[in-house]
C-alpha cells in the first residue's frame, strides 16, 4: 500500500527527473574522482549529503515493489538532512564561540534564522512523511518553509555578489589576476544559482504530489502478485531447461486439449487450471 499522492505518473516522473538531479548537483562523483586522482580519502559529511535523495529515488523508481523498511525511507531522508544542518550550525556556533577573531555579523545571524527555518520545514517533512504520509499537512507547511528557506538564501546570496562585484577589494585587482578572478565569481554564482533552483524544483514536486486530490491510498499487491509470477515462471521455465538439457529424451508432445506444467513437465487437460505441484496454469 503506497499513498494515494503518487497516483500521478507524470508527477512522478517529474520528482524521479528532479530528485536525479539533486543527486548530481551534490558533485559526489566529481569528488570521488578527485580523491582516487589525489589519494585522498572521501569526505562522510559529501556521502551524507546524497544519501537522502539516493533514498528517495529508490523509493521513487520501486513504488509498484515490496520491500523491508519501505515507509521508512522518506522519513530518514529528512531526518539526515535536519541532523546535517543542526550539525553544520551547531560547528558555526562553536567556532564563533571559541574563536576571539571571529566577529558575528548581520549576515551570520540571518544567515542562522535561515538555517532554523530550514531545519523546522526538515521535522515537519519528517512528520508527514511518517506512516505512508499520513500527516499530509505537516508534509505541505515542511514544502512550503523550506521553500521560503531556498527563495530567501538565494535574495542573500544574490546581495552577497552584487556586494562583492562592488567592494574595493573586487575593484583593486589587477590585470591578469582580475580576469581569473571575477570569472571563479561568476562561475561560483551561476553553479550555486542552478543548486538553488533544481533544490527549489524539487521542494516545487514535493507540493505537487502533496496536493494532489484526496483518494483511497494505492494498493499494490496486484503488482507484487504479478511481480512474484513472473518469477517463479522464470523459475519454473529455467528448470524445466536444466532438465531438458541433462534428460536426452525428448519432452512428450503435448496435445491439443493439454498443458504442460511449467513447474513439473507434467501433462494436464485444459479443464485443470492448477497442478498438484502448486503451479497454475
Amino acid at each position: 500500500m503506497i499513498s494515494y499522492i503518487f497516483k500521478n505518473k507524470t508527477k512522478n516522473i517529474f520528482m524521479i527527473v528532479i530528485t536525479s538531479l539533486m543527486i548530481l548537483s551534490c558533485d559526489l562523483l566529481s569528488e570521488i574522482v578527485s580523491c582516487i586522482s589525489n589519494g585522498t580519502v572521501l569526505k562522510a559529511y559529501s556521502v551524507i549529503s546524497v544519501v537522502p535523495y539516493l533514498l528517495i529515488l529508490f523509493y521513487l523508481l520501486l513504488l509498484k515493489k515490496e520491500y523491508i523498511l519501505k515507509d521508512y525511507l522518506f522519513p530518514t531522508a529528512f531526518a539526515i538532512m535536519a541532523a546535517k544542518l543542526i550539525y553544520s550550525m551547531v560547528t558555526d556556533i562553536i567556532f564563533f564561540a571559541t574563536n576571539i577573531d571571529a566577529q558575528f555579523t548581520f549576515f551570520n545571524a540571518i544567515t542562522y534564522i535561515s538555517y532554523t527555518v530550514a531545519i523546522i520545514s526538515y521535522i515537519f517533512c519528517f512528520i508527514g512523511t511518517f506512516n505512508n504520509f499520513k500527516h499530509l499537512n505537516n508534509f505541505k507547511i515542511g514544502s512550503v518553509l523550506h521553500l521560503a528557506y531556498l527563495v530567501s538564501a538565494m535574495v542573500i546570496i544574490i546581495i552577497s555578489f552584487i556586494s562583492l562585484i562592488n567592494s574595493d577589494e573586487m575593484n583593486s585587482i589587477k590585470f591578469p589576476v582580475e580576469e581569473f578572478w571575477i570569472g571563479r565569481v561568476y562561475y561560483n554564482m551561476i553553479k550555486t544559482s542552478v543548486v538553488y533552483i533544481v533544490s527549489v524544483l524539487f521542494y516545487v514536486g514535493l507540493l505537487l504530489l502533496a496536493f494532489s486530490k484526496k483518494s483511497d491510498n494505492i494498493d499494490i499487491t496486484p503488482y507484487v502478485e504479478a511481480q512474484r509470477a513472473k518469477k517463479e515462471i522464470k523459475k519454473a521455465a529455467k528448470l524445466q531447461q536444466k532438465v531438458a538439457e541433462e534428460s536426452d529424451a525428448p519432452l512428450p508432445e503435448i496435445p491439443d486439449d493439454s498443458w504442460r506444467c511449467m513447474g513439473c513437465d507434467k501433462i494436464l487437460p485444459n479443464t485443470q487450471d492448477q497442478c498438484e505441484c502448486g503451479f497454475k496454469k
